[in-house]
């Protein structure tokens, strides 16, 4: 089963006010467009993910006449759906209304017109607090990866919509984890592309550490900063990995916690 991650994000939105729309909806849309993200404004166009909704049916309308150009999603898993390379789609929206929207319309059209099963994974914090975002997405895509890649399947992320640091993280962790591909739409070529699959690995003697790291700050808390080589623990700092506390307490920064079950020794 070919299995793909492909993180939202608004164009639907931003191609439909291009588009000749009812007034009424033409400012439902701009006022999520501007809206703060997780703010009422924002929120509130989550009520339209309904099919009784003037708002959704006339967005989703236009995706259905031509879903390449109104979806950045939907044109960068086009090369994918030509070639019988897609039969499950996990989209990892933002924790916004209008980023919710947007996924919803894709999954119904993925699941409507093109037979595929979709779902959507609201990301907690994603696309309104950075950091906790950033923790919450690549918990859910590490999960999601181990999962579908410990079944067989083949899985695939999709890095062309959401946020760039976010989305930058997200691929750093599929290659830790060799998820089969990366790909996206390149914004000057506007054609698919797919990132060579790059082998990272983290050096056995800073995996060590961390991993140790991991279990005893499980345990107690914490680990000696005594007992980390200074030069290992040093670099283990400089490059974000850890923090110290009173000089002597080593704790792992949150992103690397969530990375480290999942990267093999």
């Amino acid at each position: 089963m070919h299995v793909h991650l492909v993180t939202t994000g608004t164009s639907i939105v931003a191609n439909a006010l291009k588009k000749d729309i009812s007034e009424d909806i033409k400012n439902t849309l701009i006022k999520a467009k501007l809206a703060t993200p997780g703010s009422p404004e924002d929120l509130e166009l989550k009520e339209h993910v309904s099919i009784t909704s003037r708002v959704f049916n006339e967005v989703y309308t236009m995706v259905v006449k031509d879903p390449y150009t109104m979806s950045a999603e939907l044109n960068s898993l086009k090369y994918f759906l030509e070639n019988g390379l897609v039969d499950k789609v996990l989209l990892l929206s933002t924790d916004t209304g209008v980023g919710y929207f947007c996924s919803s319309i894709v999954k119904k059209y993925l699941s409507e017109k093109a037979g595929i099963d979709t779902e959507v994974k609201v990301v907690k914090g994603f696309g309104v607090v950075f950091e906790e975002g950033l923790m919450s997405l690549l918990d859910t895509a590490c999960k999601l990866i181990s999962e579908y890649k410990k079944a067989g399947h083949k899985v695939y992320v999709c890095a062309t919509a959401g946020f760039k640091p976010e989305t930058s993280f997200l691929i750093i962790a599929a290659f830790l984890l060799n998820v089969d591909s990366v790909y996206y739409i390149h914004e000057n070529f506007r054609e698919h592309v797919e990132l060579p699959s790059i082998p990272l690995t983290v050096k056995a003697v800073y995996l060590n550490e961390l991993k140790k790291i991991y279990e005893r700050e499980k345990l107690h808390g914490f680990l000696p900063a005594d007992e980390i080589e200074e030069n290992v623990l040093k670099e283990l700092s400089e490059r974000r990995l850890v923090t110290i506390e009173d000089q002597k307490k080593v704790k792992l920064k949150k992103w690397i916690k969530i990375l480290l079950p999942y990267i093999e020794s």
